[in-house]
């Protein structure tokens, strides 16, 4: 529907932003996706990928943080049981 992603890499550093639509069953809830690296990377702590995610109309941010046993990235946000649209962005280090 309209949803995509996009990057860009300078040297080792990956730059991802994009859309998503979430439909959440329950709300107050702890929400967490799990997105997809453009590029492989090894991600050894949390915070070699970082970021955030926002709805503007619910008010609703996510934090983005780096999985290390997947080497992809968590979404991470408090449901509110209704279907959402969200922007994210998120930057990682190749290693």
């Amino acid at each position: 529907d309209g949803y995509s992603s996009m990057w860009t890499r300078i040297g080792d550093i990956v730059s991802v932003n994009g859309s998503l639509r979430v439909s959440q069953t329950s709300d107050d809830q702890n929400t967490e996706l799990e997105i997809s690296l453009p590029i492989s990377a090894t991600i050894s702590n949390e915070s070699d990928c970082s970021g955030g995610a926002s709805n503007g109309e619910s008010n609703i941010d996510g934090r983005i943080f780096g999985g290390t046993s997947s080497n992809t990235a968590f979404l991470r946000f408090l449901s509110d049981g209704s279907l959402i649209d969200m922007s994210f962005y998120f930057k990682y280090e190749i290693k």
